[in-house]
């Protein structure tokens, strides 16, 4: 990786506290910042391993498998598992019974092998598809959420900054959840010397703003910044400092004192809080404690591995191809096992020209002219491949209180679901109905297109304790390629959710209002107390039974 690439994302990034050297640390306010009041109850600081699927990954063949299909001998409305399955492909059926899954860990039976998942609010069953498999076991699948999402945009751009951030495109208060997460910890008495919020991006992903939109920081002070790096980029000496003497690091500490001695009040007392002070004490901070990042980050850490895909299309075969994501999860187990408290991964998918339809992995369209490939064997490789290797870094040896089962010990850092809260989301679902046609080469191909109307978002861990669904989605006029959410929540809901579980108030300043674009579920009529909005959050987002005095601002 080169210097200039990894200083624009690691500038501003603080490690945070008392450095090591016999030197003040970052100036800490008195008062930490987003606490979340005593009315909202004892909750547990979750850490966060958020996940993005970049192109919006379609949900209809992997986690929203309905029940809802017409009877009959149709596959794309029915599962080769049960003739009165009705299980609803929403059309594409046919391509999900085509693939062929290889002996790999984990992989499905059978091509339509599906696993019920829960009943949705109204009433219809759900199963998960066969790419999910991984996710089957058992301590991880019970403690697994779903919650049907709706937003108004349908431009990646838009949408992605829509769904990492809360908030709508080119607003100025837009923040990723690393930026809140990193304020809120640096505000602590007790600091450390690295990073709290990191991202991790395959270098092969060739649209930058999945990047940038998940390490904006908004109104947050510069210092929030998350640390983006390049999965496939080696770091390699760059934090080492070579040649950087004790003495040198001494005499810079000398003057960062000496320029913090400046803001006390006639020399003496605490220095006055100062948003460009803190960002140059921030950078500084991180410099001097750089060698700490290397032990964790340097060398050829970032290097990732070859794997080769466990499906594909009888038409296709694939040799060992790199694998920026499960790298990436390792180095998320890695780092959250030391220090840090939030980790995004931007999956950017197995890097074959066959399954990408631009540079976005799921961005799977019906006009796949020229290129061999289908949204459902496209998603299904990625998908399953991302699944694979989340299910590697969560620590089962505990066993699952529902199965009795217990597995081998860990190898490696491991997450474990008791005290990590993951989140899977993606920017938005595909059409519930399909686009079919041949291409020169006379083979069918298969696409949707982009459907933010009903899309999921997917908790795993932390405070989830059982499997349920928020929200629910209908046919329209019963046809089963349609697709009607029901009582959906935004992406401001799940932004909020998930910084209440890290124990961050999301009504603090900086994060959001209760005039932001909470939805009907949390805000009802537009106009609740800030204690209504965190109940609501609590139960619909996280699952959480129980009520906070509304009449509490």
């Amino acid at each position: 990786m080169k210097r200039r690439t990894f200083l624009k994302y690691a500038a501003n990034t603080v490690a945070s506290a008392s450095a090591t050297l016999a030197f003040p640390g970052i100036v800490k306010a008195n008062t930490p910042w987003a606490v979340l009041p005593a009315s909202v109850g004892d909750l547990p600081k979750y850490k966060v391993l958020e996940i993005f699927c970049p192109g919006g990954a379609s949900q209809w063949e992997n986690f929203w498998v309905s029940h809802d299909g017409p009877s009959g001998g149709d596959l794309n409305s029915l599962s080769l598992g049960g003739a009165t399955d009705h299980l609803n492909w929403r059309g594409l059926g046919e391509y999900v019974a085509k693939l062929q899954w290889q002996n790999c860990p984990e992989a499905p039976a059978f091509s339509t092998q599906t696993k019920p998942f829960e009943v949705d609010e109204n009433g219809t069953p759900v199963s998960w598809g066969p790419a999910t498999s991984p996710l089957w076991r058992q301590d991880i699948f019970n403690r697994c959420r779903m919650m049907v999402t709706k937003h108004s945009e349908d431009l990646h751009a838009f949408a992605s900054f829509r769904t990492m951030t809360g908030r709508r495109f080119g607003s100025p208060r837009a923040a990723s959840l690393g930026a809140a997460i990193q304020h809120h910890f640096q505000s602590l008495p007790q600091q450390q010397d690295i990073p709290y919020s990191y991202v991790f991006a395959p270098k092969h992903l060739g649209v930058e703003y999945y990047l940038t939109h998940s390490t904006l920081i908004g109104q947050h002070p510069g210092p929030s910044l998350p640390l983006g790096l390049k999965v496939g980029d080696p770091i390699g000496g760059l934090l080492k400092r070579q040649g950087i003497s004790s003495q040198a690091d001494q005499l810079f500490n000398e003057l960062r004192n000496q320029y913090r001695d400046l803001l006390r009040w006639q020399g003496s007392g605490s220095p006055v809080r100062s948003p460009d002070f803190s960002s140059y004490d921030a950078a500084s901070h991180y410099l001097v404690n750089a060698g700490q990042l290397d032990n964790l980050l340097g060398g050829d850490m970032l290097q990732a591995g070859t794997t080769t895909p466990c499906t594909s299309d009888p038409e296709h075969s694939f040799e060992a191809l790199s694998n920026p994501t499960k790298r990436s999860l390792e180095l998320a187990a890695h780092m959250l096992s030391n220090g840090a408290r939030h980790i995004t991964v931007i999956d950017g998918g197995l890097p074959a020209s066959l399954l990408r339809n631009s540079s976005r992995p799921y961005d799977a369209h019906n006009n796949s002219t020229g290129q061999n490939r289908s949204v459902v064997e496209s998603t299904s490789v990625h998908l399953f491949n991302l699944l694979q290797s989340l299910a590697a870094i969560i620590d089962g040896s505990s066993g699952s209180p529902q199965s009795g089962l217990v597995l081998a010990a860990p190898s490696g850092p491991k997450i474990n679901l008791d005290d990590t809260l993951v989140l899977i989301h993606t920017e938005f679902n595909r059409t519930p109905s399909p686009g079919i046609g041949v291409n020169e080469d006379d083979y069918a191909y298969a696409g949707r297109e982009h459907f933010p109307d009903a899309t999921l978002a997917v908790l795993i861990g932390g405070p989830v304790t059982g499997r349920a669904i928020q929200g629910g989605i209908i046919l329209d006029n019963g046809s089963a390629e349609s697709a009607i959410a029901t009582h959906p929540l935004s992406p401001t809901d799940v932004h909020a959710g998930v910084l209440l579980a890290a124990g961050i108030d999301p009504l603090a300043p900086d994060n959001f209002t209760v005039g932001d674009d909470f939805s009907v579920a949390i805000n009802p009529g537009g106009n609740a107390y800030s204690n209504e909005i965190r109940s609501n959050l609590k139960n619909k987002v996280l699952g959480i039974s129980g009520q906070i005095d509304s009449l509490t601002f």
